[in-house]
């Protein structure tokens, strides 16, 4: 009878075990500098954002991607406007455009950005998400963006409605938490309100994924009735279950002469060419040259570029590689 009852007693165990009630924390779902992650991009024609309540299983398992983007997390240290956000840092990076983020123990929160030349200052930070976070929590924020004379403020609510088990194409998370946010968005302009909108998203998280799994945004505009707007889901490198696993900066990122003013040597080490790319940009963001992860090798690599035409001032050179992410200066001079 005893051996019955301790049988039944860890079937039901592990049966709670199994869809166990997850909850988020800034220990095992922050960002760190090195982590990068792969959106794919969804036809959202196909895609239903499924149920809410607990132990509900999404399966998304069949989905297919119509296209790819990259986003690299970095120390804001690394990146080239660092001084102008001060607090931040955390930096995410697309390619083209800057994020600058502050973490915390109770939360993720976005402070600005650089996009082009521009400089964006939230005049109200947005929080990304608050911790501790679980099953039926909510909470609401608000953030303002000023905008070409006007400011974009934004009314976010947000409620974790569901869990259970996520299906994927890159695998099964079971104990995954969705949120449901409702955004109101309001464009003010000579202190009037000139335009308003309201969006849904939905988003995956899972304990020990620093960022989400999947993201399904819904709109209103134009005809006031939700439909998808997009769905993406995300792989990702270095998000793992660890709490301090940062990737090592890439290696041996050695650049001379410095000053120059004909070429320009770049030299580094790289375990693997997977994600890897060195841009050069100037100190207002424009990208001079990209030089992409198929012109590399593994091992040691240098790179000659040009620098005669350039007009004399200091330049970045940053590195991108499944590693980790490495930044340099150099001076231009004539």
């Amino acid at each position: 009878m005893k051996k019955v009852v301790l049988s039944a007693a860890i079937t039901i165990a592990s049966i709670a075990a199994a869809t166990a009630q997850p909850t988020l924390i800034a220990a095992t779902n922050t960002p760190l500098a090195g982590d990068v992650n792969v959106a794919h991009y969804l036809d959202s024609n196909s895609i239903a954002v499924g149920a809410s309540g607990a132990t509900v299983t999404w399966n998304f398992g069949s989905v297919v991607d119509t296209t790819t983007d990259t986003t690299r997390f970095l120390s804001c240290a690394a990146t080239p406007y660092c001084d102008s956000f001060s607090g931040a840092n955390l930096a995410s990076f697309d390619g083209s455009d800057y994020t600058y983020i502050v973490t915390s123990a109770a939360k993720i929160t976005a402070i600005g950005g650089h996009s082009g030349s521009d400089f964006i200052h939230f005049t109200d930070p947005k929080d990304f998400i608050r911790f501790p976070f679980t099953y039926n929590n909510s909470w609401v924020d608000t953030s303002s963006v000023p905008f070409s004379g006007a400011s974009v403020n934004y009314v976010d609510s947000n409620t974790a409605d569901a869990y259970g088990t996520l299906v994927l194409p890159s695998g099964t998370y079971p104990n995954a938490l969705r949120m449901h946010t409702v955004t109101h968005q309001t464009v003010i302009f000579s202190g009037f309100p000139v335009s308003s909108s309201r969006t849904e998203s939905y988003s995956w998280y899972a304990q020990g994924i620093r960022t989400p799994l999947m993201i399904i945004d819904l709109d209103t505009s134009g005809t006031g009735v939700l439909h998808l707007d997009q769905a993406r889901y995300y792989t990702h490198s270095g998000s793992t279950t660890a709490v301090n696993d940062a990737k090592p900066v890439a290696s041996g990122l050695n650049i001379f002469p410095n000053p120059a003013a004909n070429l320009l040597h770049i030299a580094f080490n790289l375990a693997n060419t997977a994600d890897a790319c060195v841009t050069i940009s100037d100190l207002t963001g424009r990208t001079i040259a990209n030089i992409a992860g198929n012109s590399l090798v593994k091992g040691a690599n240098e790179l000659s570029y040009s620098v005669s035409e350039l007009p004399a001032g200091v330049y970045i050179v940053q590195l991108y590689s499944a590693e980790g992410n490495a930044t340099q200066k150099f001076v231009v001079g004539k």
